[in-house]
């Protein structure tokens, strides 16, 4: 993805990691997925971390987010997040890889 390039150290990882992917993970680790029906899903706030709760919603064989970030890149951290949810819950054949 081309918009990767700031880093995050992550103490718990020891390691430098791509903002994104921080997040991802946060995403995933805290169970913030949840399906609303086979094509929208939300994606909860992570507490401590931000307070929105944001759509997804499958339109034209791709996951669109209702996030600043999906409105300028067409691409964010919740959509990949969901790609890789389904992925390894198996519910869905999904378009486009993680990275």
């Amino acid at each position: 993805m081309k918009t990767h390039e700031v880093q995050y150290y992550d103490h718990e990882l020891g390691k430098l990691e791509h903002t994104w992917l921080h997040k991802i993970r946060k995403i995933l680790e805290h169970n913030c997925i949840q399906e609303i029906s086979s094509v929208e899903f939300i994606c909860k706030p992570i507490v401590g971390y931000n307070q929105r709760t944001y759509s997804l919603k499958k339109q034209n064989f791709e996951w669109v987010c209702n996030c600043q970030g999906f409105k300028k890149r067409f691409d964010c951290s919740h959509k990949q997040a969901l790609i890789v949810h389904l992925k390894s819950t198996d519910k869905d054949t999904v378009q486009g890889e993680l990275f």
